[in-house]
């Protein structure tokens, strides 16, 4: 009886070890999105990580120009699936005052990305261009081999009436925004077998 007794301790503590180990592998394993967001965080997660970083996330800057995250009604950051965190996006904290300005904006973070040793996988044939560009296409696509992300440099229209910025169907539309999409690797690969399919 005591052997047996034993030997069942033994499988218990052996499970509990596996299932330990499978939950430690499990978080480390997350895929790294953007700072502290991973792929699937619940949206609890991210809205608590946000809350408590909220100056680090609304002051980050790339070739000279600041982004901010929003996570308001209207407008969030934070994409989801299934109430599942899958990508953000970082948005100009300063609009194209005129399209020339826009352009070079634009240009400006091409240039950057490329500097670092961003792999460039698409780019649109109108991709700086804010009069021609569309909107129903990624503008250009690069790979981060060391975060292993993609990102998506493209342009987005709003309404901008009176000095505030709007977004709704009144006012002169134009692609005067800047906007970083953030996507893992793997999940930009699947979406792109699901396109191809």
């Amino acid at each position: 009886m005591l052997r047996a007794y034993t030997t069942k301790n033994n499988t218990m503590k052996k499970l509990l070890l596996f299932l330990l180990m499978f939950s430690i592998t499990s978080v480390f394993s997350q895929e790294k999105i953007y700072g502290d967001f991973y792929l699937f965080q619940s949206k609890k997660e991210v809205k608590k990580v946000f809350k408590n970083n909220k100056e680090k996330y609304q002051n980050i800057t790339f070739a000279g120009q600041d982004f901010w995250m929003i996570n308001k009604l209207m407008i969030s950051s934070f994409n989801y699936q299934n109430d599942k965190l899958t990508s953000l996006k970082l948005f100009a904290t300063q609009i194209g005052a005129s399209n020339e300005l826009q352009t070079k904006n634009v240009r400006a973070l091409d240039k950057f990305f490329l500097e670092r040793g961003f792999k460039e996988l698409f780019r649109q044939t109108h991709w700086d261009t804010p009069v021609f560009f569309d909107n129903a296409q990624y503008g250009v696509v690069y790979h981060n081999e060391d975060s292993n992300t993609v990102i998506n440099l493209t342009m987005r229209t709003e309404a901008q009436m009176n000095n505030i910025v709007t977004v709704g169907s009144v006012g002169n539309f134009t692609n005067n925004h800047t906007m970083i999409e953030i996507y893992p690797y793997s999940l930009f690969e699947r979406q792109m077998k699901n396109v191809s399919s």
